[in-house]
């Protein structure tokens, strides 16, 4: 008989479906053919960045999920090929 998930696997699987849905209902309001219909899934897709949001500080509390520091070099180096991208425009 199958094991039943403890209760880390399940968050993980969890916040696993929350991403892909979110990758779902993003790339549907791109697609949207009306605004009411993208105002609709742009509400949907806002509550599943919530429930994301949720899943990952309950993970956080519990030691599961850490965000390591960023790396100074590396965040430099974003924000100037930002800044160049920008003026590029």
């Amino acid at each position: 008989m199958p094991q039943p998930l403890s209760d880390r696997e399940l968050l993980c699987d969890l916040l696993l479906s929350q991403q892909h849905m979110e990758t779902l209902y993003n790339t549907l309001a791109s697609a949207g053919k009306t605004p009411a219909l993208v105002c609709d899934l742009l509400d949907l897709l806002r509550e599943e960045h919530d429930l994301q949001t949720a899943i990952e500080a309950e993970m956080q509390k519990r030691g599961w999920l850490e965000e390591p520091p960023a790396d100074k070099k590396a965040v430099e180096e974003a924000r100037l090929r930002f800044e160049a991208a920008a003026k590029g425009l």
